[in-house]
């Protein structure tokens, strides 16, 4: 596997949380559950996982575009 196909990976892999992200509020306010613990827990770490997929698909868009300028 190359870069590019790493850098789709993490920009789909960004854009399913954020959508999950959504989803769990949402559905977590209309139960109003969105103060217990469980959700809490599963919220942060989808809350983590959004920007670190984010940036690695970013920081790899940037190598991929400097190694075809070196070219």
């Amino acid at each position: 596997m190359n870069d590019s196909f790493h850098m789709r990976l993490y920009a789909l892999t960004s854009i399913a949380c954020i959508a999950w992200l959504v989803k769990s509020v949402s559905s977590n306010l209309k139960d109003c559950t969105l103060a217990t613990t469980p959700s809490v827990i599963l919220i942060v770490c989808i809350a983590v996982s959004v920007p670190y997929t984010d940036s690695s698909a970013v920081q790899l868009w940037i190598t991929q575009g400097k190694s075809h300028d070196g070219k």
